[in-house]
């Protein structure tokens, strides 16, 4: 199992990525099995193709992100972070 230090890292590194990565560098840290549901409620994305296909909309745009909170438990975490975009 992952420690609290290399779970929290990847967190991190989410957050950054989402902040400045490419589709492809973010998607990266997805498992080839993942299934992504942003925001809660809606339809899932199931696999690679689908989640690269999310993460594309915001690849072009000037942005930055910050991790407010990070909390890890077990093998899973919990975090908020926020996300700012600038019409470019």
């Amino acid at each position: 199992m992952a420690s609290i230090e290399q779970i929290r890292a990847v967190v991190e590194k989410y957050v950054g990525l989402v902040g400045s990565g490419s589709a492809d560098d973010i998607v990266a840290l997805f498992a080839k099995d993942a299934v992504l549901e942003d925001p809660v409620g809606t339809d899932p994305r199931i696999g690679l193709d689908a989640i690269r296909e999310f993460y594309q909309v915001i690849e072009n745009l000037d942005r930055s992100s910050e991790l407010v909170t990070v909390r890890v438990a077990g093998h899973g975490a919990a975090f908020v972070f926020r996300l700012v975009t600038l019409d470019g």
